[in-house]
């Protein structure tokens, strides 16, 4: 506005002229000192008390501008409400950093333990284990609970298969007596019994009567861990001639330890298997004949193999 004394250019919220300190005739303006509005007539600000007169220090148009307070400032942003945010933000950080840190030093961990483990040997065994402990090298990383989970992650060791019990090696035989030929075709002989040929078969004298109390052996060089015998029953020729000749039914096993054992072979063509049911240790297994299934024709007693296992 312009003032009307001097004719200055003055702002509109003046009580006085810049340049004459005249009153204006606006109805209100703004305390110098405090901000606070004022009425024209006002002789002192109802805030601060500063005096209103002519010179006194009031907001104008000129070099100072209005302290104007607005309270829209006021809706932006509660304090309260500031620092809940802030304070919410530092928990998510610190959240963050101590996540971080696990993760870190849980991959920290993993790495020593392997490279502790592939830096010694591949697959530590308890005497290595009992000996580290019992010399006192313990740095606070050698716990027992830290030898479990070092052992835990290594590859346990293969099973080592048993190693096979040697079979029992007999390549003698001996026999009370043997029949001296054979008109079917076969061969008799007391060799005959280690072989399981079925051409080939022991068979006594036919003086005795039914073969009974005759006897037949195998024996060894060196002494033999024997647990059982497999046997041949009669002659294996054919199911014809196995029907038409005597077959062992009751035998006694004799041992060079001394010891014996009694059987009743079943009236079988198939391998007949006498288990011992311990290790016997001898260097030879006799076989003597108690009684027999009796042949269709012939009174010949045979047996076609017998073999140690």
């Amino acid at each position: 506005m312009i003032c009307k004394k001097c004719g200055n250019q003055i702002s509109n919220e003046v009580l006085f002229c810049d340049f004459c300190g005249a009153k204006t005739e606006e109805e209100s303006c703004y305390c110098g000192n405090c901000g606070a509005r004022l009425d024209k007539n006002d002789e002192f600000c109802g805030t601060c008390g500063t005096p209103v007169t002519s010179g006194a220090p009031v907001i104008s148009g000129g070099s100072k501008q209005p302290q104007v307070i607005d309270d829209r400032n006021k809706e932006k942003g509660s304090p309260l409400l500031i620092i809940l945010i802030v304070v919410l933000a530092v928990v998510v950080l610190a959240g963050g950093a101590a996540a971080a840190y696990l993760f870190l030093s849980n991959n920290r961990s993993d790495s020593t333990e392997a490279g502790t483990i592939t830096a010694s040997t591949a697959r530590p065994d308890s005497s290595s284990i009992t000996s580290n402990s019992a010399s006192g090298n313990n740095n606070g990383s050698s716990s027992s609970s830290d030898i479990s989970g070092a052992m835990a992650k290594v590859t346990a060791a293969p099973t080592i298969a048993p190693t096979a019990v040697p079979v029992p090696v007999f390549n003698h035989a001996a026999a009370s007596s043997v029949r001296g030929t054979d008109t079917e075709g076969g061969q008799y002989s007391v060799e005959s019994v280690l072989s399981n040929d079925i051409m080939t078969k022991w068979v006594p004298q036919k003086s005795t009567s039914n073969g009974i109390n005759e006897w037949v052996m195998i024996s060894a060089d060196s002494l033999q861990y024997v647990h059982g015998i497999n046997i041949l029953n009669g002659y294996q020729k054919n199911q014809e001639v196995w029907n038409n000749n005597n077959r062992v039914r009751d035998c006694t096993l004799s041992f060079s330890d001394g010891t014996t054992r009694s059987f009743t072979l079943s009236d079988t063509m198939d391998m007949i298997r006498l288990d011992f049911n311990e290790t016997i240790a001898t260097t030879y297994i006799k076989l003597t004949i108690r009684s027999v299934y009796r042949g269709v024709k012939w009174n010949d007693t045979a047996i076609t193999y017998m073999g140690a296992f």
